[in-house]
């Protein structure tokens, strides 16, 4: 039985980040994508079905991967796919494996990568604002968690953003020095935990 699919770890924002997941796969139109992690295969299924040739590494069997591998040393060529994306998945290395797994994505990548990261900063305030003809607008305020290092183990995290040791800035420069561009990063306000960056390889 696949956890990823379990009613207590399929909750109602968690269903908003896959939305956001493919969403921002669609915005960049890829004909073929790498997914880091399978889960509970959600989001390659929908790929699929919007004929978009996806395919699916992990280093669990039980996930039933396309290939069983990790990010750390991912066993394909150079430039193998338009896209490589990593939902939730590189906060579960250490800090230190970060900008050796960002690089072999940028190795795969012929041109995009995507991940999302777990950013638990406090949020003081939500607002989405609607107005027609405007685009819809999300404002947050939010503040860094000082203390929230003990919540990660249980989730088997080794570090997460919006913690005080793991800033926006802090993250932002081992991405850059990886050869990856910042494009895009935003938190949705539907599930305020998740921070998504979108990257782009440096020519």
């Amino acid at each position: 039985m696949n956890k990823y699919l379990q009613k207590g770890y399929i909750h109602k924002p968690r269903w908003y980040s896959f939305y956001h997941q493919y969403q921002n796969i669609f915005n960049l139109n890829p004909k073929n994508v790498l997914e880091i992690g399978v889960g509970g295969g959600i989001v390659a299924n929908i790929l699929r079905e919007n004929n978009i040739d996806i395919t699916t590494i992990d280093n669990d069997p039980e996930t039933n991967p396309d290939i069983i591998g990790s990010v750390l040393e991912i066993p394909l060529k150079d430039y193998s796919f338009d896209m490589v994306v990593a939902f939730e998945i590189l906060e579960h290395l250490p800090f230190e494996s970060f900008s050796i797994a960002l690089k072999e994505m940028r190795r795969v990548a012929r041109k995009n990568i995507i991940i999302s990261l777990p950013d638990h900063g406090k949020s003081l305030l939500r607002l989405t604002l609607k107005i027609p003809f405007i685009k819809e607008k999300n404002i947050q305020l939010r503040i860094p968690a000082i203390n929230n290092k003990k919540y990660w183990k249980p989730s088997g995290h080794h570090w997460e953003m919006g913690n005080i040791d793991y800033s926006y800035n802090k993250i932002a420069k081992e991405i850059n020095n990886s050869g990856l561009k910042i494009i895009g990063s935003y938190i949705p306000n539907e599930s305020a935990w998740t921070r998504y960056f979108i990257l782009k390889k440096y020519e």
